[in-house]
């Protein structure tokens, strides 16, 4: 018996039933029934505990497949919120605002989201978009090719997720005091083309899953496609003076 419970809830336990809770063959919990006298319990109320545990792994599982569902559905609305903004305009800044912005109804974790262009001139990479942050135009928040976790997803093309910044060696603090504890880092590439890079940031360790990295991975194909838009047509424009 625990007794830091008993002494939490300033019960005694004498007699306890316990149960796993089972989903998909992995155990995920236990489920107790207890009581202050001993001897109290019999056999069949073990079983009865039992049934109670499968009956709740069911409940559980049903929740989980509910958030499911409603996160892939308010993705499939994100994306085709987005798809309809790079359509309907071609100013890149905007897209990419709102693409940062919709980070957060789809990574409950972040509490930051930033987008980095790359300046091909200076050879550096620029915030260009970001939510949760102040100062767009401070060069703490700009940094080179291979410098930093985003400078080393824009010359290795790879996803990085840290789960704690404290200690992951890759993870260089731009500010004398960075409260950054998780950070998520993809590219933003079209083909092989790499633009830039698109990030999440978080106060608490542990914060971003697999799940957030495809769908991190999902905002930066967004914003190569609103970026090759806009510069398409650019483009086009140019040749048309031409």
């Amino acid at each position: 018996i625990y007794k830091v419970v008993d002494q939490v809830s300033g019960y005694s336990t004498y007699s306890m039933l316990a149960a796993p809770l089972i989903l998909s063959g992995e155990v995920i919990g236990a489920i107790e029934a207890v009581h202050t006298n001993p001897y109290i319990f019999h056999p069949e109320e073990l079983q009865v505990l039992q049934a109670a545990a499968q009956w709740a792994a069911i409940a559980i599982r049903n929740a989980q497949q509910h958030d499911n569902l409603m996160r892939r559905l308010r993705e499939t609305q994100t994306i085709s919120e987005i798809n309809q903004a790079i359509a309907s305009t071609l100013e890149i800044t905007r897209v990419l605002q709102f693409i940062v912005e919709a980070a957060h109804p789809l990574l409950p974790g972040a509490q930051r989201a930033v987008i980095h262009l790359l300046d091909e001139e200076k050879q550096g990479l620029s915030p260009v978009a970001m939510t949760g942050l102040v100062d767009i135009d401070s060069e703490t928040f700009r940094m080179r090719p291979g410098e930093g976790v985003a400078g080393k997803v824009i010359s290795e093309g790879v996803t990085i997720n840290i789960t704690d910044t404290t200690r992951d060696e890759r993870f260089l603090p731009l500010a004398s005091k960075s409260d950054i504890r998780s950070l998520l880092v993809v590219p933003v590439q079209s083909g092989q083309n790499r633009l830039g890079t698109i990030s999440v940031q978080s106060a608490k360790a542990n914060s971003f899953s697999a799940e957030d990295e495809r769908l991190l991975s999902t905002l930066g194909v967004q914003a190569a496609l609103a970026i090759e838009n806009a510069r398409l047509y650019q483009a086009s424009e140019d040749w048309a003076k031409e």
